[in-house]
């Protein structure tokens, strides 16, 4: 076996890139992670999240994990820089490697799976929040022409259909 240097003489240039590229992924899922806490905080700050004891809890339950996951996540990623920062400590990218790796494997990927359960509360929340305050105790007809009714978007947007 021969070293890749005697081939290349850019190796050096193009693992530091690589490390440089897998820090910034590293970064980026911190602050994804960030944003999502963010978000849950903010729809349990609605009217919705506020008033039914239930979605409150189903999305305090949620908060939680992943405010969790992101402070494992975070620890991890301090100690991984402060080690790479160190110089009396041989440098190992591999561990870079391994956090995202851990995040990618983990149920809070983004792209996988916090995306879509995320969403879909949201939905549940507007429908919710449309359903039962601002369509509650309107002063407007209660019956619509059967023929022009537009009944998917009536059984969201009216109190009766």
């Amino acid at each position: 076996l021969l070293p890749l240097k005697k081939f290349c003489t850019e190796t050096e240039q193009l693992s530091e890139e690589i490390a440089a590229h897998i820090m910034k992924m590293a970064t980026n899922i911190r602050l994804i992670l960030l944003e999502t806490v963010k978000k849950i905080a903010k729809l349990l700050s609605t009217n919705v999240a506020v008033e039914n004891f239930r979605i409150r809890k189903l999305l305090l339950d949620f908060h939680e994990d992943v405010s969790k996951f992101t402070l494992t996540y975070e620890t991890r990623l301090q100690q991984v820089i402060k080690d790479a920062r160190n110089p009396s400590k041989p440098e190992n990218e591999n561990h870079l490697n391994e956090l995202v790796e851990f995040y990618v494997t983990s149920d809070f990927d983004f792209d996988k799976f916090m995306y879509t359960y995320l969403t879909e509360r949201t939905r549940e929340i507007n429908a919710v929040k449309t359903l039962y305050f601002e369509t509650v105790a309107k002063d407007e007809p209660q019956i619509a022409a059967y023929q022009t009714a537009k009944i998917p978007f009536a059984v969201i947007t009216k109190p009766v259909v």
